[in-house]
């Protein structure tokens, strides 16, 4: 009797909740392109190319196709801010081909970039401290993930698997709040982008 009764008062305890408490993760930002672009979610920081909509191309469709005219680069930057732990960012990309380089970053503008994907013909690599797996590339539509903590664990996945794992993010650049999303195109190269959201707090 004695045990059920604190089975039941442990239920009890587990299902209240403080009015402070948050009431978990949500979507700070996202973007599928249906309604145009850039719209009210980003900026155009570096125009050495183009962003267009293709209606007949998306994961699903429609999609942001941005390309880059050497030797400068094309980059989009999210207007939405969040802090550089506790949150997840989730980018869908297609590398069309070109010689250069399609960049995913989580960066403050005027302190430097925290993390980021490379996306090229030769393969995919992330850039956070630790052990970064090397990915072979393709024209094909993959979903990149990056989510960090706040007990400074930080993690890029790609298609639902880890790439690569660190226990000191952000490193030496510490935590900042105004954290953005910039994608960019790069050295000629061509890729589409879908499904872009910011969420916080990570759970």
């Amino acid at each position: 009797m004695r045990l059920r009764f604190l089975l039941m008062a442990a239920l009890a305890a587990g299902g209240c909740k403080d009015k402070n408490e948050d009431d978990g993760p949500s979507v700070n930002f996202s973007d599928d392109f249906s309604a145009g672009f850039p719209g009210s979610g980003w900026t155009i920081a570096s125009a050495a190319g183009s962003g267009s909509i293709d209606m007949a191309a998306g994961n699903p469709a429609p999609s942001l196709v941005m390309q880059s005219v050497p030797p400068g680069s094309y980059t989009i930057r999210s207007n939405a801010t969040y802090f550089t732990n506790s949150s997840i960012v989730s980018v869908a990309v297609r590398h069309d081909g070109g010689p250069g380089f399609f960049y995913i970053e989580v960066a403050k503008p005027g302190v430097g970039t925290f993390a980021a994907a490379l996306i090229g013909e030769t393969g995919v690599s992330f850039s956070v401290p630790g052990a970064n797996i090397g990915v072979a590339s393709d024209t094909a539509w993959h979903t990149f993930v990056f989510r960090s903590d706040y007990i400074d664990t930080a993690q890029w996945l790609m298609d639902g698997v880890v790439r690569q794992s660190t226990s000191s993010f952000p490193g030496p650049l510490g935590n900042h709040s105004g954290v953005t999303l910039d994608l960019r195109a790069t050295g000629g190269c061509t890729a589409h982008v879908d499904n872009v959201s910011i969420i916080v707090p990570y759970p």
